[in-house]
């Protein structure tokens, strides 16, 4: 598959995610981690549902990302995402440094400090790229 997530970028890049955002969808919204048949074997996606929605989005894990198979970083992301919407806590995504990695995590207001980690990065993981991509795949695009 393509590397459609990484890109080099050095800034940090703040991004609103308002199709999912607890204050419109509250607890509607669910993660769930599930592995789907592919061309080259098993694919874990994390799938967003929502009863009054349609077109949610899916994230497929099919690259290692942070040093994490792609079933860890899904069942791990799954969890992280499920807790940011039931703390309300999923409005802002961004990009940060935690003891020196690079992370995606979420946070309250714009240049502010990451309040759950969503997942960490390698070194040479493009955080711009890895960060577009998720808000799109959130938004149900991708």
């Amino acid at each position: 598959m393509t590397r459609s997530l990484f890109l080099s970028l050095s800034t940090l890049l703040t991004l609103t995610i308002l199709p999912i955002a607890p204050t419109q969808a509250g607890s509607d919204i669910q993660f769930s981690c599930k592995q789907v048949q592919g061309k080259n074997g098993l694919i874990p996606i994390t799938y967003i549902h929502s009863k009054s929605r349609t077109n949610m989005g899916r994230i497929p894990w099919d690259e290692i990302l942070g040093g994490q198979n792609p079933l860890q970083r899904c069942q791990q992301a799954t969890e992280r995402l499920q807790e940011a919407v039931d703390k309300n806590q999923l409005n802002i995504i961004t990009t940060g440094t935690i003891n020196g990695q690079k992370v995606i995590c979420t946070t309250d207001k714009y240049n502010g400090a990451c309040q759950i980690i969503l997942f960490s990065l390698e070194p040479n993981e493009n955080e711009r790229e890895i960060l577009e991509a998720l808000k799109d795949r959130l938004q149900g695009r991708g």
